[in-house]
């Protein structure tokens, strides 16, 4: 008999999933804003972006991880948060496989699979979850305990 798939092994298949609907978003809307409205590239990548972002947040808020406990303001504060801080990480884990040697596209797939372990983690227990106040907050309590 075939084991059903463990919960969180189906949330990140579908964490995965919804990035590449993000990323399938943020190309298709900036292609759309070159070529079509004739838009500044850098607008339109910004623009494209931020449409990405609106996808990747609202589906993982509402299929994949399913968590209300906090409203939708808690939980895209959060995230917006989140999403500056590992995107800064981004760059710092890029410009360390390039220091080392990397080429320059195989460094970014290493590091995008690197941050969407990261982003998955700190989404599906934090964002979508208690928050960081609670998340931290319950730490210090489990290390008082100990």
């Amino acid at each position: 008999m075939i084991k059903p798939m463990p919960e969180n092994a189906k949330q990140f298949i579908k964490y995965l999933f919804i990035g590449a609907l993000n990323f399938i978003t943020d190309l298709s809307v900036l292609i759309f804003l070159v070529e079509v409205l004739k838009l500044n590239v850098s607008l339109a990548a910004t623009l494209s972006y931020i449409c990405g972002l609106v996808v990747h947040f609202n589906l993982n808020r509402y299929w994949n991880f399913k968590n209300f406990q906090r409203n939708y303001y808690q939980h895209l504060r959060t995230y917006l948060v989140a999403t500056l801080i590992f995107y800064s990480f981004y760059i710092v884990i890029i410009n360390i496989f390039l220091f080392a040697g990397f080429y320059y596209i195989l460094a970014k797939v290493l590091a995008s699979g690197i941050l969407a372990c990261l982003t998955f983690l700190f989404n599906k227990y934090i964002t979508f979850s208690v928050g960081i106040r609670t998340f931290f907050k319950n730490l210090m309590i489990k290390n008082d305990k100990l």
